[in-house]
C-alpha cells in the first residue's frame, strides 16, 4: 500500500539464522519447530488481532457492492494460494532443498499473471477507499516497528538458548541449505513488501497467516495524487504523547475551508477540533483530550480536495 507503510520485514532477523556460530541432543527439526511455535504464538496473539481490526475497519467503511466484490477477490486469492501450496507439496516430495527452491520459483512464475490480474481488479476499490487505507496505515506503522523488534528479541533469545546445538548443526553437511530453506518458510513478514502490501492486506481473508507460505507475487503501487498547491505542510502535534491537551500545528498555504477531526483506532470520529475557514499562514489549534482514554488516535485535516493525517498518543 503506497501509504500503508506496514514494513512487515523479518529478513534482517532471519539473517541471524544463517550466520549462527554458536551444540544439542535435540534434532534440527525439533529445534526449529520450537522457534516456529514461538513465532506462531506471537503472530496469533499480537499480529492477527491487529490485522483483523484493520480489516474490519476497511470492510465497515465500504459500500455493500464494493465489499461483495472485494470478498470475491479475496476468495479467488485464497483459492490460488491453496492451489500453489498443493502443487508445491506434490512437486517437492522427493526434492532436495535447492530443487525445492527452483520448483517454487517455477510455480510462482506460472501464477504471477493471475495475481497481477487480481491486483488490477483491486486497484479501483483501493483508490475509492484511499482515505480509510491511509488511516489504517498511520496506525500500522508503529505497530509494525514493535512487531519487528519483539520478533527479533524472540529469535535472539532462541539463538542464545541453543547456541551449542546450533553450532553442532552448522558443522553438518547441508546445514546452511536447510537454514536457508527454513528462512524462506518463515518469511511471511518479509513478503509484505511495499509494492505488494496494499493488495496483500486487502486480499487477506481474515484467517491465519501461514509462516510456511512463500509468496513472491508483486502488485503495482497505487498512483500518488499530484501535488496540490492548497495542501497544508509541516503537520505535527506537540507535546506528543500528552495527557490533557496538545497543539496541532501546520502551515496553510491559502485561505480555505478545513475540517479537523480526531479518530480512534476503530475508525470512529471521537472529536471535532475545527470546521470552517482558516487563514493562510502558520496555524495552531488546541485539542483537549478530556474524554479520551490512553491510546493512539489519528488527527485528520480535510479539505474539499485532499486529506492529511497525523498520529497522536494519549497517555493518562
Amino acid at each position: 500500500m503506497y501509504k500503508l507503510k506496514i514494513k512487515f520485514s523479518i529478513s534482517a532477523l532471519m539473517i541471524l539464522l544463517i550466520s549462527i556460530n554458536s551444540h544439542a541432543q535435540t534434532s534440527p527439526k525439533e529445534l526449529f519447530q520450537e522457534l516456529r511455535t514461538q513465532l506462531n504464538n506471537y503472530k496469533t496473539n499480537n499480529i492477527i488481532p491487529s490485522l483483523s481490526k484493520w480489516k474490519n475497519q476497511l470492510d465497515n467503511a465500504m459500500a455493500k457492492d464494493d465489499l461483495t466484490k472485494l470478498n470475491e477477490l479475496r476468495s479467488q486469492a485464497t483459492a490460488l494460494r491453496e492451489r500453489i501450496k498443493s502443487e508445491a507439496k506434490e512437486m517437492n516430495k522427493n526434492s532436495d532443498p535447492e530443487q525445492k527452491k527452483e520448483n517454487m520459483k517455477g510455480i510462482w512464475k506460472q501464477n504471477t499473471e493471475q495475481f497481477k490480474a487480481l491486483a488490477e481488479q483491486l486497484k479501483p476499490i483501493a483508490v475509492k477507499y484511499k482515505s480509510t487505507l491511509e488511516d489504517i496505515g498511520t496506525f500500522a506503522k508503529p505497530n509494525a516497528e514493535t512487531w519487528k523488534n519483539e520478533i527479533k528479541s524472540i529469535v535472539e533469545s532462541w539463538k542464545n538458548s541453543h547456541s551449542d546445538e546450533l553450532k553442532q548443526i552448522m558443522d553438518k553437511p547441508g546445514a546452511k541449505e536447510k537454514l536457508e530453506n527454513f528462512k524462506q518458510k518463515m518469511n511471511f513478514l518479509q513478503n509484505f513488501k511495499k509494492k505488494a502490501v496494499v493488495a496483500r492486506f486487502m486480499l487477506w481473508d481474515g484467517k491465519d497467516i501461514n509462516f510456511d507460505e512463500v509468496q513472491n507475487s508483486e502488485s503495482n503501487d497505487l498512483p500518488e495524487n499530484p501535488l496540490n498547491k492548497s495542501m497544508i505542510t509541516a503537520l505535527q502535534n506537540y507535546p506528543n504523547p500528552f495527557a490533557d491537551k496538545t497543539t496541532i500545528a501546520f502551515h496553510n498555504p491559502i485561505v480555505q475551508q478545513l475540517t479537523v477531526t480526531v479518530i480512534d483506532d476503530e475508525g470512529k470520529t471521537v472529536a471535532k477540533v475545527h470546521d470552517g475557514k482558516l487563514a493562510a499562514g502558520d496555524i495552531t489549534l488546541t485539542f483537549e483530550a478530556k474524554n479520551l482514554v490512553t491510546g493512539s488516535y489519528l488527527y485528520k485535516i480535510k479539505s474539499s480536495e485532499w486529506t492529511k493525517t497525523g498520529l497522536m498518543n494519549v497517555r493518562k
